[in-house]
């Protein structure tokens, strides 16, 4: 308990630096780095906190308000007992983000999970300044830093508990009013803490997926999969990766694997299309990357008979394997044909293949799926 107090007071004096300096940082103001770097001072004096220590050193080599995090990330990479997280977040599509801070229990990984090799730290969020509370802020990437450019290693930590809740709030009402009763039959009665759990397999079989499965991982071509709409595909690829690992898995590796497979299949389908408008800076409606990835993958299961709508309801086909395997090799036959053309090439390759998964050839003006409006209708989602 405290602990629990003391971290509490690291925060609330966060908490203050955010309200104080975060404007001035924003516009790359000396005195305000000046400033920030003085309380910095005090507080680190106070509290004996490594990443703190490290963040003051960054924010004292700041020079003409280029601000390089290199010391901050390289501390939270090889923090090992202070499961704490500080930094000037730069984050476009989570703009509350900024001067914020937190403090984190980590979650044991189940042995069937540790072969394979990722940067993924599934934690359970604790105390945590503002920024923390806006409902996407679900993962904290080593590219969110402040000039920081993302490197293989980097660690990628994933809010467990965020994602549950989101799954609890909204995914759960979905599959109650808009999904048929044969489907999906695993996720109804499950408990919050079964949500925490699969959370935990799909986070890091899905970063598995990213670094270590198809032609073109991440971070190596992060730059080309950068796109609001390459980047959907992406997430597309690697759900579905995950997917069929664990279907394919029966009785080998992983209990509860279907389970883990249909809320995973849930996730992506469903909500990230439901909740993932929201409205921009120029205060218009907009979808994320990872609705976009729903929008393709609502599209792809319909065109190739993996889903069907009845009554208003999803029906999941019993062929859904076949059709996930069909849409894969589709991406990873595509992803083949970009490595082995010329650069210049790559990008343009990809995004045809990305607006025929969505569906339009203008992506950049396409905001909703009709069928999620109508979810979200029924569930009285609001935007």
């Amino acid at each position: 308990m405290e602990k629990n107090i003391e971290n509490q007071k690291i925060i609330n004096k966060f908490n203050t630096l955010k309200s104080k300096y975060e404007y001035g940082i924003r516009l790359k103001d000396e005195k305000s780095y000046q400033s920030l770097m003085n309380e910095l001072i005090l507080l680190e004096s106070s509290f004996n906190n490594k990443i703190i220590k490290n963040f003051l050193i960054d924010i004292k080599t700041t020079k003409e308000g280029t601000l390089t995090l290199k010391k901050t990330i390289e501390s939270i990479n090889n923090s090992n007992n202070e499961n704490f997280i500080t930094s000037i977040f730069n984050i476009p599509y989570e703009p509350t983000m900024g001067i914020d801070a937190c403090f984190y229990e980590l979650i044991n990984i189940e042995p069937a999970l540790k072969k394979y090799k990722t940067n993924a730290v599934p934690i359970l969020l604790k105390e945590k300044t503002k920024g923390f509370d806006a409902p996407h802020m679900v993962a904290i990437f080593p590219e969110n830093h402040e000039g920081i450019i993302a490197s293989k290693g980097d660690k990628i930590f994933y809010l467990v508990n965020k994602f549950a809740i989101r799954h609890l709030n909204t995914t759960q009402k979905i599959i109650q009013s808009c999904v048929d009763t044969n489907s999906l039959k695993r996720l109804r009665n499950i408990t919050y803490q079964d949500m925490e759990d699969a959370v935990v397999y799909w986070v890091y079989l899905h970063e598995h997926h990213h670094q270590n499965v198809g032609n073109l991982p991440i971070p190596e071509y992060l730059n080309l999969k950068s796109s609001k709409l390459l980047a959907g595909l992406e997430e597309l690829r690697v759900d579905i990766g995950s997917m069929l690992l664990l279907y394919e898995g029966h009785n080998k590796f992983i209990k509860n694997n279907i389970f883990l497979f249909e809320f995973i299949l849930s996730e992506r389908l469903l909500r990230y299309g439901v909740d993932g408008l929201k409205y921009n800076r120029n205060n218009k409606i907009a979808p994320s990357y990872d609705a976009l990835s729903s929008y393709m993958f609502f599209n792809l299961l319909e065109k190739k008979d993996g889903i069907k709508i009845k009554n208003n309801k999803i029906i999941i086909n019993e062929k859904i394997i076949y059709t996930l395997k069909e849409i894969y090799k589709e991406i990873n036959e595509t992803e083949l044909k970009i490595k082995k053309s010329n650069t210049e090439d790559r990008k343009k390759i990809m995004l045809e293949f990305a607006k025929k998964c969505l569906g339009d050839e203008k992506p950049e003006s396409y905001i909703s799926h009709p069928f999620y409006n109508k979810i979200r209708e029924k569930i009285n989602h609001q935007i």
